[in-house]
């Protein structure tokens, strides 16, 4: 067996690419709306941008759906799409340019291709994570009906504003300058968007939750995903987390988010039955 390509550190590239790519799976799955942006920038080849409108199609577009089949059959388009998108993308944009290590199409600090930190990127990509949950949480303090769905909410308004707050000190702490925008891959996702706008879908999910009727069952149809997304981002990073106090956040996270499901969920089943994912 020729091991030259391990002596030069190529190993090391392939780990650190099926990284990245991981990353891009969380990132899109949230949403398969993240699709249809990607294909109008230019950012995927034609065939994979068909594939991905017929996928979103195909979840949007099926009438007998069920609440939860929705749910799930998104969540499985979403992480379809992911593949096919980060896939896309690097055929499009090609390779890095040491003026712009995040490669052509993307601005540089602006993706998980421009951070060369495992921190710097769970960082950057959990804030806004965590801002979605916050504009959702305050909406269901005026919106929401029952007084345990407001004490959850009031719950993780404060604590992931606290996560928050503590991330940003240890962004500038560590890497000398203040969080960066996060546009998801540079597709301006972000740009000119509020608090918590700049995720996948967010702005979407906001809309639902203002005009919907049952604010109660959409918060928690909308908030138990979020939440998983946010665990599953979490328990991802501890592998390869730098800062040990990092790492004990992100199992904090795990632990409170985990619960809070779990309290979503039992709520749903009691007063809608099923499971509310």
């Amino acid at each position: 067996m020729n091991e030259d390509w391990l002596r030069d550190g190529q190993l090391d590239h392939l780990v650190d690419s099926l990284h990245l790519l991981a990353w891009w799976l969380l990132a899109i799955a949230v949403e398969p709306l993240v699709a249809a942006q990607a294909v109008t920038r230019g950012l995927v080849p034609p065939p994979l941008g068909r594939t991905l409108i017929r996928l979103r199609s195909v979840v949007n577009g099926v009438p007998a759906m069920t609440r939860q089949h929705a749910h799930r059959c998104r969540w499985a388009a979403g992480l379809v799409t992911a593949l096919l998108v980060s896939q896309g993308v690097a055929v499009a944009a090609g390779p890095a340019s040491p003026r712009n290590p995040a490669g052509p199409g993307l601005a540089p600090g602006c993706g998980p291709m421009g951070l060369q930190s495992a921190d710097q990127r769970f960082i950057v990509m959990m804030i806004p994570h965590h801002d979605g949950a916050i504009a959702m949480a305050e909406l269901a303090l005026t919106r929401a009906r029952r007084p345990q769905i407001k004490a959850l909410a009031q719950q993780i308004k404060a604590s992931q504003m606290a996560e928050n707050a503590q991330m940003r000190r240890w962004y500038r702490q560590w890497y000398g300058t203040d969080v960066p925008a996060w546009t998801w891959g540079g597709m301006g996702m972000g740009q000119g968007m509020g608090m918590g706008m700049g995720m996948p879908g967010m702005a979407t999910s906001l809309e639902v939750l203002r005009i919907v009727p049952d604010f109660d069952r959409a918060f928690m149809e909308q908030m138990i995903p979020h939440h998983r997304m946010g665990v599953m981002m979490a328990s991802h990073a501890q592998w390869n987390t730098q800062h040990p106090e990092l790492r004990e956040l992100e199992a904090a996270m795990v632990r409170a988010q985990s619960q809070e499901i779990e309290q979503m969920a039992q709520w749903y089943r009691q007063w809608y039955g099923g499971s509310g994912s």
